[in-house]
């Protein structure tokens, strides 16, 4: 059927590398090079690769970290890069943590996704900037960190 041919799946992020991905869904470029558009948002890489790799879709970004551990575990291939540089990924601390350089992440806890490119880009950083054994790495959805920050600001 054509239109089984046209129709394309996409898992993308709702994050700012995604930026050229979430306009051109939001503009209908898809649609306007004759696809019928199947899009779903997720809120980190894995969860992008686990749709692609269950084969809930047939594209999807997500970050180098997140693209090479499918690549090595999966039947599945890279054929495209865009956005990123190495300078995109962001430590945020809440207002009041003390918190002012990276020494001062010694013992607290540090919420990131596991198996993400933030996640590798990090471990990449701390082998450089601090000890890894002296922090406690939380393995957090992305979407959930702004509710723990406000939480934890609201029990000081």
């Amino acid at each position: 059927m054509e239109s089984e041919r046209r129709t394309v799946r996409l898992a993308y992020q709702d994050r700012i590398a995604d930026a050229a991905t979430i306009i051109a869904v939001k503009k209908g470029f898809f649609e306007e090079e004759g696809l019928i558009l199947k899009a779903s948002v997720f809120t980190s890489g894995p969860a992008c690769s686990e749709a692609i790799v269950s084969g809930a879709a047939d594209i999807g970004t997500m970050g180098d970290t997140t693209g090479i551990i499918a690549v090595s575990n999966y039947q599945v291939k890279i054929v495209a890069s865009h956005g990123g540089g190495e300078h995109r990924h962001r430590i945020i601390v809440r207002n009041g943590s003390g918190i002012k350089t990276i020494s001062d992440l010694k013992g607290k806890r540090v919420a990131i996704k596991f198996g993400t490119s933030t996640y590798g880009g990090f471990l990449l950083f701390a082998e450089k900037n601090l000890d890894i054994d002296e922090i406690n790495l939380v393995d957090m959805k992305p979407i959930d960190m702004p509710a723990l920050l406000l939480r934890e600001a609201s029990m000081q």
